[in-house]
């Protein structure tokens, strides 16, 4: 553009009064074109290239001169942009997006890869639990602690090492989803005790049953409130103590991620202890006879039971409820039946009661014929 023929700007041809072109050193990946142009082949490293040519007049071929100009080449535009992804479940894991979909190469989504007009990936710092992949993902391990992870990486053109661009993108790491369920136990006999089922049956993490321990991706069992009586075990269930009144106790617990303590859901789940089994047997003495004396016969607990096994009187209160109309028939408050002195010949019968004392709405009736 700026070289001469007798001070006027050349023409390049092939006619008298223009000039010849001739490339002498022309760098790989530039062409010195007919026109006078330098054409840059794709991905050619950015530089400073320098282009030896000569002009020689097409009327005198042998009347030429020779210099060296410079092409210059830019590297890309290279832009790395801050992600934040969509949150992965920490307890499970998972692997997310690719950090660089938003990331460009003159403005055109970067290809990761080992080719001109590709770029490099490089992890700068990438926290524990988390892994860069080569894929331009990260996978974000079982058990990861919810949080916002920061991943430091760089891109790096292939065809200029050099040309880089660095970006902190965040990894989003949700907790797991934690739900504890209301149990209601099947009734343990409050007379003996004895345990339940575990109340954590039907609590989940991510929807799985829980597993109560100590480590990652485990769960730690508090109680709340327990009633007096009652012990939450360490495996979640309940303890009932010999000798505690029936009823329904609500035994209030928390569960709590061990990765994440601070993520906990609290359920009141209820116990039901019944009384024991008590039974009145009716009591019958076929034949007795009449003296000046009372006289004591039968004791109506001998055969009374509760849970199957014979009665410890001082566990009931013993009442007469409906009495002997003649009066000679009793029973006297150790459970003894008692005939009174000089009763005529007939048939005798009374209606008593026992109630235990631990549930005193738990009680049997049954008749003492004599």
């Amino acid at each position: 553009a700026n070289d001469t023929l007798n001070g006027t700007p050349v023409v390049i041809g092939t006619n008298p009064g223009q000039i010849k072109l001739t490339g002498i050193t022309v760098p790989a990946g530039l062409t010195l074109n007919a026109n006078g142009t330098v054409s840059v082949a794709a991905n050619t490293p950015a530089g400073n290239y320098n282009v030896e040519y000569s002009i020689c007049e097409i009327t005198n071929p042998t009347n030429c001169d020779t210099v060296t100009s410079v092409v210059v080449v830019n590297a890309a535009t290279i832009d790395a942009v801050t992600e934040t992804t969509t949150a992965i479940n920490g307890n499970t894991g998972g692997t997310t997006a690719a950090l660089t979909a938003n990331d460009t190469l003159n403005g055109t989504p970067v290809v990761i890869g080992t080719n001109p007009g590709e770029v490099k990936l490089t992890g700068i710092t990438v926290p524990t639990g988390l892994t860069l992949n080569a894929n331009r993902t990260v996978s974000v391990a079982a058990n990861t602690p919810a949080g916002n992870y920061n991943v430091e990486y760089s891109i790096c053109e292939i065809t200029n090492p050099t040309n880089c661009d660095t970006v902190t993108s965040v990894v989003v790491v949700n907790a797991a989803t934690i739900d504890a369920v209301t149990e209601t136990t099947t009734a343990i006999n409050g007379n003996v005790g004895g345990t339940t089922a575990s109340l954590t049956a039907n609590d989940t993490l991510n929807g799985t049953p829980v597993v109560i321990g100590t480590n990652p991706g485990q769960i730690k069992l508090t109680g709340i409130t327990v009633p007096t009586g009652l012990t939450l075990n360490t495996n979640g269930t309940v303890s009932v103590a010999a000798n505690t009144p029936a009823g329904n106790y609500n035994v209030e617990y928390s569960i709590c991620e061990i990765t994440n303590p601070t993520n906990c859901d609290t359920v009141t789940s209820i116990v039901v202890v019944s009384a024991g089994t008590l039974v009145a047997n009716a009591d019958t003495v076929p034949s007795v006879t009449a003296t000046n004396a009372s006289q004591t016969l039968v004791n109506v607990f001998d055969n009374d039971t509760k849970n199957g096994t014979a009665l410890v009187p001082s566990d009931v209160n013993l009442t007469v409820t409906i009495a002997d109309p003649t009066g000679y028939l009793t029973v006297d408050t150790n459970g003894n039946t008692v005939l009174g002195s000089n009763a005529p010949a007939g048939n005798y019968e009374l209606t008593y009661t026992i109630c235990e004392k631990l549930n005193p709405t738990n009680c049997s009736s049954n008749t003492v014929k004599v």
